[in-house]
């Protein structure tokens, strides 16, 4: 939705507030209703759907995030990137390598938040059994390599594998976000999703803490991390 629409729509909620209130005089009410009708006309909307959009819930909920091997990290930043694609925002509590308690702290749309409380512990045990199996195949291509290097590379590979699935996952998601929309630009569905965004940018915005992001992590290990998330199996669930 572009700038000009998303203010006319703030508009004619305000304006529907004026003809609708108790303390407006009739002459007053009459005036904000007439020009909220010119309003929704040339927008081609309904007073109906504004109020509906106006009023989009929004909820929160704390995802725990397993510490071991000190990835929790990484493992956050890839939940983050899975949420973000489905229109809801985060943030790491205890993201710190020593923390042993770790949240990932979600804002989003309620009925999304309870598709996302069966889906996301799903993705996360897929990423790690997947992990297995492609470290696995990494460290046959290394049969020399003395233990402490392998070590090594074991931690920025597993880095790299969370990273990348979460962002193989979100392009996968985005991708089906962007039809949804394009089906209904220009309609009534576009001020709900519109409306969505800004109830929960509003949330997130109250938080004092944002996401964080991995800084060393092995490139090979983020692809093949990405091509794992390709095939992972969502359930077939449909995004709201």
């Amino acid at each position: 939705m572009g700038e000009r629409k998303s203010w006319g729509v703030d508009q004619v909620r305000a304006l529907l507030d004026i003809a609708e209130g108790k303390g407006s005089d009739r002459e007053e009410a009459e005036s904000a209703a007439a020009l909220a009708a010119k309003i929704l006309y040339r927008m081609g909307l309904d007073a109906d759907t504004v109020r509906r959009d106006a009023a989009s819930p929004v909820g929160t909920w704390r995802l725990p995030i397993d510490t071991s091997g000190g990835h929790h990290v990484e493992r956050a930043e890839a939940v983050w990137l899975v949420i973000s694609a489905l229109g809801c925002m985060g943030c790491h509590e205890g993201g710190r390598r020593r923390d042993r308690v770790s949240h990932v702290r979600l804002v989003g749309p309620v009925e999304v938040l309870k598709s996302l409380k069966i889906l996301l512990p799903s993705v996360l045990i897929q990423m790690e059994l997947r992990f297995g199996l492609a470290w696995r195949a990494e460290r046959a291509r290394h049969p020399g390599l003395p233990a402490q290097l392998l070590r090594r590379k074991r931690t920025l590979y597993q880095r790299g594998f969370y990273r990348g699935f979460g962002k193989g996952l979100a392009d996968k998601m985005r991708a089906r976000v962007r039809e949804v929309a394009d089906e209904v630009s220009g309609g009534a569905g576009e001020l709900v999703l519109a409306g969505r965004e800004a109830a929960v940018r509003a949330e997130f915005e109250r938080w004092d803490t944002k996401p964080g992001a991995s800084s060393f992590y092995d490139e090979t290990g983020f692809e093949r991390g990405r091509e794992a998330a390709m095939t992972a199996d969502l359930g077939d669930r449909s995004i709201s």
